[in-house]
């Protein structure tokens, strides 16, 4: 009996231990992405209330997928109205949502201010579809209260006049729904380039590792950055290479240096060696610094481990955006 205790024991141990290997994968999603995604149902309510400012939008997802999402409300997000004329809305406060797959998860509000200057504030009900990001709209005026937007700190009030200002401007393309279900803005964004450059990676023995690592790689020949800030609010990047939490950038990628192999597409590595890493919460982004050759959108890959447990986000990038990959405790 000792014998076949020990059988199970070792089994259980064994089951155990397989699962610590197993690699988690997280899609990261813009609104738009999931929107678009048939399988992604995403719900925009305007909420009761009034007024023009605040968190008016209630968001719902639907995660049809077999695998789990994380759906990114970003600062400049357009919401249009699906009953015209009405207000129209552009997001100022960022939120993500992580819906496992499967599942159904909302959450309280958006954060937005008006666009229409001539029309009133949102009726309660009111429900929206997605415009272009104002990152994607080649007009000053956008380009202009997107700049305003980002320069808010995260618990700095949005000036609705300050808004009004930009979207009253001439330039400022007006809304329009493009058929019933896909509406665009009237700006018509020109396509992208989509760079076919793979970096087929770096062996793992090459890059640092301990507590916390985390690993961005892309496909194109961009210059991607990685940022991680630890919880002491320290952020790791290419100007600050190494945090007193004993955080470290080992491998960086850029325009006229591509890393240890002279192969574009990173990768960008960020680690703290076993035994050093602090208890807390931890912030990952990715920032598009360079197109360097010229290029447009980019997809790519995020890998996070801590403590032996992995997790796999991917996504894509446009020139001079930042996204935020994930936050995670340790």
């Amino acid at each position: 009996m000792r014998t076949a205790g020990r059988l199970v024991c070792f089994v259980i141990i064994g089951l155990l231990t397989a699962s610590l290997s197993v690699s988690a994968t997280t899609r990261v999603l813009t609104l738009q992405e999931a929107a678009d995604d048939p399988s992604i149902d995403v719900r925009l309510i305007s909420k009761p209330g009034g007024g023009y400012l605040g968190d008016k939008v209630s968001i719902t997802v639907r995660n049809r997928t077999r695998g789990d999402i994380q759906v990114t409300a970003r600062v400049g997000d357009i919401l249009v109205n699906r009953s015209s004329p009405k207000q129209n809305l552009v997001v100022t406060k960022m939120l993500v949502l992580r819906v496992p797959a499967g599942q159904e998860r909302s959450a309280a509000g958006i954060w937005t201010a008006c666009i229409d200057h001539s029309l009133g504030s949102p009726g309660e009900g009111d429900t929206y579809d997605l415009a272009p990001n104002l990152v994607r709209w080649r007009v000053t005026s956008a380009q202009d209260l997107l700049d305003y937007l980002n320069s808010l700190d995260p618990e700095e009030s949005v000036s609705q006049g300050r808004v009004w200002s930009h979207t009253d401007s001439d330039d400022f393309p007006a809304l329009s729904r493009n058929d019933s279900t896909s509406p665009l803005a009237g700006y018509v964004v020109p396509p992208e380039l989509h760079p076919v450059v793979v970096n087929p990676g770096i062996p793992d023995p090459l890059l640092g590792t301990g507590d916390v690592r985390v690993t961005l790689t892309w496909q194109s020949t961009a210059d991607l950055d990685l940022w991680v800030t630890d919880p002491y609010e320290e952020r790791i990047f290419w100007g600050y290479r190494e945090s007193s939490s004993g955080g470290l950038l080992d491998a960086d990628d850029r325009c006229t240096d591509h890393g240890f192999d002279g192969i574009p597409g990173g990768p960008e590595n960020i680690y703290w060696p076993y035994g050093s890493a602090p208890y807390g919460t931890y912030i990952v982004e990715v920032n598009y610094y360079a197109a360097c050759s010229g290029e447009g959108t980019t997809e790519w890959e995020v890998r996070v481990i801590r403590d032996g447990h992995e997790e796999v986000l991917t996504g894509v990038i446009s020139p001079d955006q930042t996204i935020l990959v994930t936050i995670f405790e340790r």
